[in-house]
C-alpha cells in the first residue's frame, strides 16, 4: 500500500483522512502516530496528547524513544525553532546519535471508555517510563510560547527600542526632585532654586542638602527679596500650568485639531502625554 504521510493535512481534515484510512487498511497495517505532534526537550514533562488518534481504534502500541550524543560535543538534539531538515543536517555532522527504543505493554480501549481520559491515560503511562511528568500544555501552547519569545527577540532588536530600566535602578522621578527642592527652598529661601537642585541630585536627601548648604559646603550667592518674589513667581506658574496639562490635556491641543478625527485627536493626545512624560523623564530620552 507504500507510505501515506498525513502530516501535510489540516487539523480539520487530519481526523477524517485518518480515520477513513484506518476503516480501509488491512488489519495488520501499523500506523505511526505522534499525539504531542511538536517536538519538545522530553527532560521536564510529555505534552498533552491530542485525541483524535485514540478514537479510530482499541489497541494502542506506546513506545517512548531516548536520544544522547556525544557528551563532549555538546550539540543538542534539536531547538525550540528548529525545523526536521536543520535536526537531520545536524545529526550528520554529529560523530554519533544513541537512540534508546522501549516498547511499553500494549493499551486497549474500552468501548465505553472517553477518548480524552484514554489518551491522558496512555500519557501518563509514557511519562512513567521516560521518568518525566504528563503536562498539561499543549502544541497550541508551544505555538504561543513561540510567538511571544519571537516577539521579545525582535524587540531587544529593534533599534527604536528603548531600554528599560529596571525598578530598582531608576533614578528618582522629577516630580519627587521637585517637591524636595521645595522642601529646602521653603526652610531657605534666599538660596537659588538651581543650586538647591544641583545638590538634591547628588545628595538624594533634604537633610543632607540642608546641611551642606548651612555648613558652607555649597557655595551660592543670595538671593535678594526681589529675585525670591519673581523666582516665587515662576514657581507658582510653572505648577499651575503643570495642573491645567493633568486635568484637560485636550485643551494643549491647537483649535485647528477641531476638524480632525476622533482618532487624529487620540493621536495627537498620546504624542502630547509622551511629550510631557520625557519632559519629566529626560533619562529615557534617546
Amino acid at each position: 500500500m507504500g507510505y501515506p504521510d498525513f502530516a501535510s493535512c489540516s487539523l480539520s481534515q487530519i481526523s477524517s483522512k485518518f480515520t477513513s484510512y484506518c476503516s480501509c487498511a488491512e488489519p495488520e497495517s501499523p500506523v505511526l502516530v505522534f499525539p504531542e505532534e511538536t517536538t519538545s526537550s522530553g527532560s521536564v514533562g510529555i505534552l498533552k496528547f491530542s485525541t483524535w488518534p485514540f478514537d479510530t481504534s482499541l489497541a494502542y502500541q506506546p513506545i517512548v524513544l531516548k536520544a544522547k550524543r556525544f557528551s563532549l560535543l555538546p550539540i543538542k538534539l534539536s531547538v525550540v525553532d528548529g525545523s526536521f531538515w536543520s535536526d537531520f543536517l545536524w545529526s550528520l555532522f554529529v560523530p554519533y546519535t544513541i537512540f534508546h527504543v522501549r516498547y511499553l505493554p500494549e493499551m486497549r480501549k474500552e468501548e465505553p471508555a472517553l477518548v480524552e481520559d484514554f489518551a491522558k491515560s496512555v500519557q501518563k503511562k509514557m511519562a512513567e517510563s521516560l521518568g518525566v511528568h504528563p503536562s498539561q500544555f499543549d502544541f497550541n501552547d508551544k505555538k504561543e510560547f513561540m510567538k511571544r519569545i519571537k516577539h521579545e527577540s525582535e524587540e531587544r532588536s529593534s533599534p527604536s527600542v528603548r531600554k528599560i530600566v529596571p525598578q530598582q535602578q531608576r533614578p528618582q522621578s522629577t516630580s519627587k526632585i521637585d517637591k524636595m527642592v521645595q522642601q529646602v527652598k521653603d526652610v531657605l529661601p534666599q538660596v537659588p532654586i538651581s543650586v538647591i537642585r544641583k545638590d538634591i541630585l547628588k545628595s538624594k536627601s533634604v537633610d543632607a542638602t540642608l546641611a551642606n548648604i548651612l555648613e558652607g559646603n555649597v557655595p551660592y550667592t543670595p538671593l535678594t527679596s526681589e529675585e525670591i518674589q519673581t523666582e516665587k513667581g515662576k514657581q507658582l506658574e510653572k505648577r499651575s500650568a503643570s495642573v491645567d496639562r493633568q486635568v484637560n490635556p485636550a485643551q494643549n491641543l491647537p483649535d485647528s485639531t477641531k476638524s480632525l478625527s476622533y482618532q487624529e485627536k487620540k493621536k495627537l493626545m498620546i504624542d502630547e502625554a509622551r511629550r510631557r512624560y520625557l519632559e519629566k523623564h529626560p533619562e529615557y530620552l534617546e
